[in-house]
């Protein structure tokens, strides 16, 4: 995605070239850094140029990932959703995870999840660059610990670790036990068993239990249907009422296109200004420093006490306000 925004993007160039394998080596790597010396250009422009030194497979392999890329490219301005869902696709990455393999699952689960993320990310308007600096910011904020926090956790990752209060959430048809078809193996549906027991078997005092009327997979909103395994809980551990079906409230996408309007100050955008004290869960306290406006996005910028300089969104970093300059 990034090489689709900036296709000079050359770390990005790097980590995808060959994933899935395209039989595009280190050699041919240090080839193509050779040419590049060599012609003034960057990786990127080298390798579409295909030097001679490269083999004929790995100019050919070349060849097929930049008109892979090129004709993606060309779906840019439309559904990102769509975009995502096809770059994942046409790249061979959905298939080479979909497999039977634990970690392979896991992977193809996050990448279901980052079609939904597009898909959200469409509804708000953003483009393609928006969208993958919101990903940016939030994978920073991610790498943050703060104590007292909610651990999020798969079942795999949290073999052997005990907590007093543990939630599985999404015990669902499709998920818990997890189906790419129609219905699950006998022995897929046994492991699926035993692995919700790893994950109940973690809580020592309090365990909650629960699933989703609907979800989105795949970008869409789809109804779901709770876990054949909470069937075979104990009627006593289980509260009456709250998986009955209720009508969901209607809701109506926003549209993407919205009359255009004089732009704000940037100083004045979602109320923040520079000197402002905030409050962030994560960083701790800190003082803004600059508000930049980007078309539909504004980033502030705030120097934080413990945390240094970070550059947020205010639609997604929950900041708080704790005093306003004067004047």
């Amino acid at each position: 995605l990034r090489l689709l925004a900036n296709p000079d993007d050359e770390l990005a160039f790097l980590r995808v070239v060959n994933v899935p394998a395209r039989g595009l080596g280190a050699v041919t790597l240090e080839r193509l850094r050779q040419a590049a010396q060599i012609w003034g250009c960057s990786l990127c422009e080298a390798s579409r140029r295909l030097p001679e030194t490269l083999t004929p497979r790995a100019r050919e392999a070349l060849a097929r990932f930049w008109e892979l890329l090129d004709s993606l490219r060309q779906q840019a301005g439309g559904s990102l959703r769509e975009l995502v869902a096809a770059l994942l696709e046409q790249s061979g990455l959905a298939a080479q995870y979909d497999t039977r393999e634990e970690e392979d699952r896991a992977r193809l689960a996050n990448l279901d999840q980052l079609v939904n993320a597009a898909a959200e990310a469409e509804q708000r308007g953003l483009t393609l660059p928006s969208f993958l600096d919101e990903v940016a910011l939030l994978s920073e904020a991610d790498a943050e610990t703060a104590p007292q926090s909610v651990l999020l956790s798969t079942l795999h990752a949290a073999k052997g670790l005990e907590f007093d209060v543990v939630y599985l959430v999404g015990l669902e048809e499709g998920l818990l036990p997890l189906m790419r078809g129609e219905e699950p193996e006998l022995a897929d549906e046994e492991e699926e068993r035993r692995l919700l027991y790893v994950g109940m078997t973690r809580a020592r005092k309090k365990l909650v239990l629960t699933w989703a009327r609907s979800r989105r997979l795949h970008g869409e909103t789809r109804t779901t249907r709770p876990s054949r395994f909470l069937a075979e809980l104990p009627p006593e551990v289980r509260r009456e009422g709250l998986t009955s079906p209720s009508p969901l409230p209607h809701w109506e996408p926003k549209p993407l296109v919205r009359p255009r309007q004089e732009a704000p100050a940037p100083e004045a955008r979602n109320g923040f200004r520079p000197g402002m004290k905030v409050e962030h869960p994560t960083f701790g306290r800190g003082v803004v420093l600059q508000v930049q406006a980007s078309g539909a996005q504004t980033r502030v910028v705030v120097f934080f006490d413990r945390a240094g300089k970070k550059t947020l969104l205010p639609s997604v970093a929950p900041l708080k306000v704790l005093s306003a300059p004067r004047g």
